[in-house]
């Protein structure tokens, strides 16, 4: 059994900031989706109809870009204060040629 003791919290930045550009592209096409439909897009939210194109493909995986960033590097910060009372998380790790 190994233990997580510390997390590096750019390196989860960085791994975090792929994943949320990911959901924001994922999340701008299905707003582009809706926005050609208007009574799905007021379903979402009536001022879906105000935003360009543009504005969707730009804002969103920007926005979740950077804010997946942010999250990654707070969430290491805390997982490492944490780790101190709780001694970390137990893994268990095998090697791929042998079978359990």
């Amino acid at each position: 059994m190994y233990r997580i003791k510390k997390i590096n919290p750019l390196s989860l930045g960085y791994t975090a900031s792929l994943i949320y550009l990911a959901v924001g592209i994922l999340f701008s096409i299905v707003l582009s989706v809706a926005k050609t439909n208007p009574s799905l897009a007021i379903a979402f939210n009536s001022n879906l109809l105000s935003i360009s194109y543009y504005e969707i493909f730009l804002l969103y995986p920007v926005a979740y870009t950077i804010g997946g960033f942010v999250t990654g590097i707070v969430i290491g910060f805390l997982y490492n204060f944490v780790t101190k009372f709780t001694g970390g998380i137990s893994i268990e790790l095998s090697h791929p040629s042998i079978k359990s």
